[in-house]
């Protein structure tokens, strides 16, 4: 018997000839059936290289449904759907829209159902998908900035197999603008779902949405900027460049938790944008927006002139880990020759700053009276700076600086309101700077009308630092009586005080 050596016989290979042949032709004949059924569907607006892209096959034909900006859509996912099967077998209806170049495009699915989202450009190519962070979670939102005009395909589908249900989707375009606004206008404005999306993050790959408006002003090199906003929700700022990169933000505090305030000195002059937005995700309201230009530049001031000014929140804000509204105040510092600076205030805490033509800050003093006594070791310009020791004080203070040995006066109170008859006394407060010793003679202003006396009525020779002087109305008429006092010592410096004298 011989050995069979597993060679096959004439009969055996002409078998295999004839199953190979129908292989071929059975493989062949389906590759032209899909290719003729892709060909047909995508000639016929339907969107299977989409699907095919997403993945799963077509069991049905797969239409999209034309949908446009701030469009929301009720639909629902039924057993008469597309069919998609994958790893899975489910349900999906389709939508298209057209998306410029640089458009951010916003879906929220809302379904009763544990949904997949899928955004596909026209070339069926699937940019995102999203789902739930969680099986409990429902809705889903999915951001995306489109590279170039196109037309988009959103699928809507299930996570489970033949999940049926209704649910709602919205698109949302937008170009994120940036409208210009002006100093000292306040704009009222609210955040909604619809708005331009700053930023995403959250669990999962669900996009949860921190939603903001956009705003762009001129700034100005070295021009300080304060940006104030107020909101019902817990409000953020943030400052970018015209590129959209990021310079500053705020935040709200735990004291203020519905408003922030950015500070910001350019760099360099230019277009700048503001975001006004809150600090939670999926969170709208209204806000109101304003950014103001303060005076920050010093004003000059020459040596014993006295100042009667007062914080306010139009100031110029001293930036630090304290922001504080202040005045500035330019002198003269003189080498070798000491300055002599004091500051009282009624209404806060005061602070002085004294600081060198480089910003350096070079004598501090704080609380009530704040007084410094500098010696320059140059001649340079000097800057005083009025602030108060804590957050946001406000209120009126005098302030008086002096070069070497002088001196300045002031009113206690610098405002007097009187009765038709009645009466009521004044303060004149000597400020002897640098050591001044001398005397000083005040003299008493007339007042121009009968009824309205003051006393004594002669000057007065002042040898500390202060002295007094009585009013008496006798039906004098209602008004406002400007009063100035002046002064002058044995050298013939002169100095003047003005009472405001109001009589109802």
């Amino acid at each position: 018997m011989k050995c069979d050596t597993g060679t096959p016989n004439l009969t055996t290979r002409r078998f295999i000839k004839v199953r190979l042949v129908y292989t071929l032709l059975g493989f062949w004949g389906l590759f032209l059936f899909q290719t003729v059924q892709e060909a047909t569907l995508a000639n016929s607006n339907h969107i299977s290289p989409a699907l095919k892209s997403a993945g799963g096959f077509i069991q049905n034909n797969c239409p999209s449904t034309p949908i446009v900006n701030q469009q929301k859509v009720d639909g629902a996912l039924t057993t008469g759907d597309c069919v998609i099967k994958d790893e899975r077998e489910r349900f999906a209806d389709f939508y298209s829209f057209e998306v410029s170049a640089g458009q951010q495009i916003n879906l929220f699915l809302k379904p009763t159902f544990g949904p997949s989202l899928f955004l596909m450009d026209g070339n069926g190519v699937t940019i995102r998908k999203q789902e739930p962070f969680s099986s409990s979670a429902r809705d889903v939102r999915l951001v995306f900035r489109a590279q170039r005009n196109d037309k988009m395909v959103v699928r809507v589908t299930s996570t489970t197999n033949r999940t049926t249900g209704p649910y709602s989707l919205t698109l949302s375009l937008s170009n994120c603008d940036a409208p210009p606004i002006n100093p000292d206008v306040v704009v009222n404005g609210s955040i909604t779902d619809t708005d331009c999306v700053f930023k995403t993050g959250g669990f999962g790959a669900s996009d949860e949405a921190i939603f903001a408006d956009f705003y762009s002003f001129t700034g100005v090199l070295g021009q300080q900027v304060v940006i104030s906003h107020t909101a019902t929700y817990r409000p953020e700022l943030v400052l970018l460049d015209a590129n959209g990169v990021q310079l500053a933000s705020a935040a709200n505090s735990f004291s203020h938790p519905n408003d922030c305030r950015l500070v910001f000195t350019p760099l360099q002059t230019g277009k700048y944008l503001i975001g006004v937005l809150p600090d939670q995700r999926e969170t709208t309201g209204n806000y109101t927006l304003n950014y103001a230009i303060p005076t920050c530049q010093p004003i000059p001031v020459s040596s014993g002139q006295p100042i009667v000014g007062a914080l306010a929140p139009t100031d110029c804000i001293l930036e630090g880990s304290i922001p504080r509204y202040t005045d500035r105040f330019a002198v003269s510092g003189i080498v070798g020759q000491e300055l002599t600076v004091t500051l009282t205030a009624t209404d806060f805490s005061p602070r002085l700053v004294i600081k060198n033509q480089n910003g350096v800050t070079v004598a501090t003093k704080e609380f009530n009276p704040a007084r410094i006594a500098y010696t320059p070791l140059q001649t340079e310009p000097l800057t005083v700076e009025v602030t108060s020791v804590f957050q946001n004080d406000t209120g009126s203070y005098g302030l008086t600086v002096s070069n070497g040995v002088d001196y300045s006066i002031s009113l206690s109170p610098s405002q007097l309101i009187l009765p038709a008859k009645g009466t009521g006394s004044v303060t004149i407060l000597v400020s002897r700077l640098g050591g001044f010793t001398g005397n000083v003679v005040v003299t008493p202003p007339t007042t121009g009308t009968s009824k309205i006396q003051l006393s004594p009525t002669s000057p007065q020779v002042v040898t500390g630092d202060r002295v007094s002087f009585t009013f008496k109305t006798k039906k004098a008429s209602p008004g406002m009586y400007p009063l100035v006092f002046q002064a002058v010592d044995a050298t013939g410096r002169q100095r003047s005080a003005t009472l405001s004298l109001s009589v109802r």
